[in-house]
C-alpha cells in the first residue's frame, strides 16, 4: 500500500483533519493510515460523519449511499481488481463488476434509478 495510498487519501480528505473510514476488509489500511497520524475509524460504516471512506470494489450493496456521499462532497477511495472479480465470474460479465454501478454514476454523469 504505503505512500500511493497515503497521498490518495491526503488529496480526498475535505480538511486536513477529516476523519477517514476504513471498511472491515481493509485491516492494513487502517494500519497504515494509524500509523501515519490520520484519524481513522477502522471497521466503519458508511456515514455522514466522515470525510472519506475507503471500501473494497467487490460489494454495490451501498451504491445509492456512497454516490449520494461523494454527491455530498465526501471523499471515497475503492480499492479491487476487476480482472480479479472476472476471473471468478465470467470475463463475459466484467462490466456488471459492482464498482461499475459507482463510477458510471459518480464519473460519468449517469444516475442509478433514485439516486438524484
Amino acid at each position: 500500500l504505503g505512500p500511493p495510498s497515503l497521498n490518495a487519501v491526503d488529496w480526498l480528505k475535505p480538511c486536513p483533519g477529516a476523519l477517514v473510514g476504513v471498511h472491515h476488509h481493509l485491516d492494513s489500511l487502517s494500519k497504515l493510515l494509524l500509523g501515519a497520524g490520520t484519524k481513522v475509524q477502522a471497521g466503519a460504516e458508511l456515514s455522514a460523519s466522515l470525510g472519506v471512506y475507503c471500501m473494497d470494489a467487490y460489494d454495490s450493496t451501498q451504491a445509492k449511499n456512497l454516490i449520494h456521499f461523494v454527491k455530498e462532497g465526501g471523499g471515497l477511495l475503492i480499492g479491487g481488481q476487476a480482472w480479479y472479480w472476472a476471473s471468478r465470474h465470467g470475463w463475459v460479465k466484467w462490466m456488471k463488476f459492482p464498482l461499475q454501478e459507482i463510477c458510471q454514476s459518480i464519473y460519468q454523469g449517469l444516475n442509478i434509478k433514485g439516486t438524484d
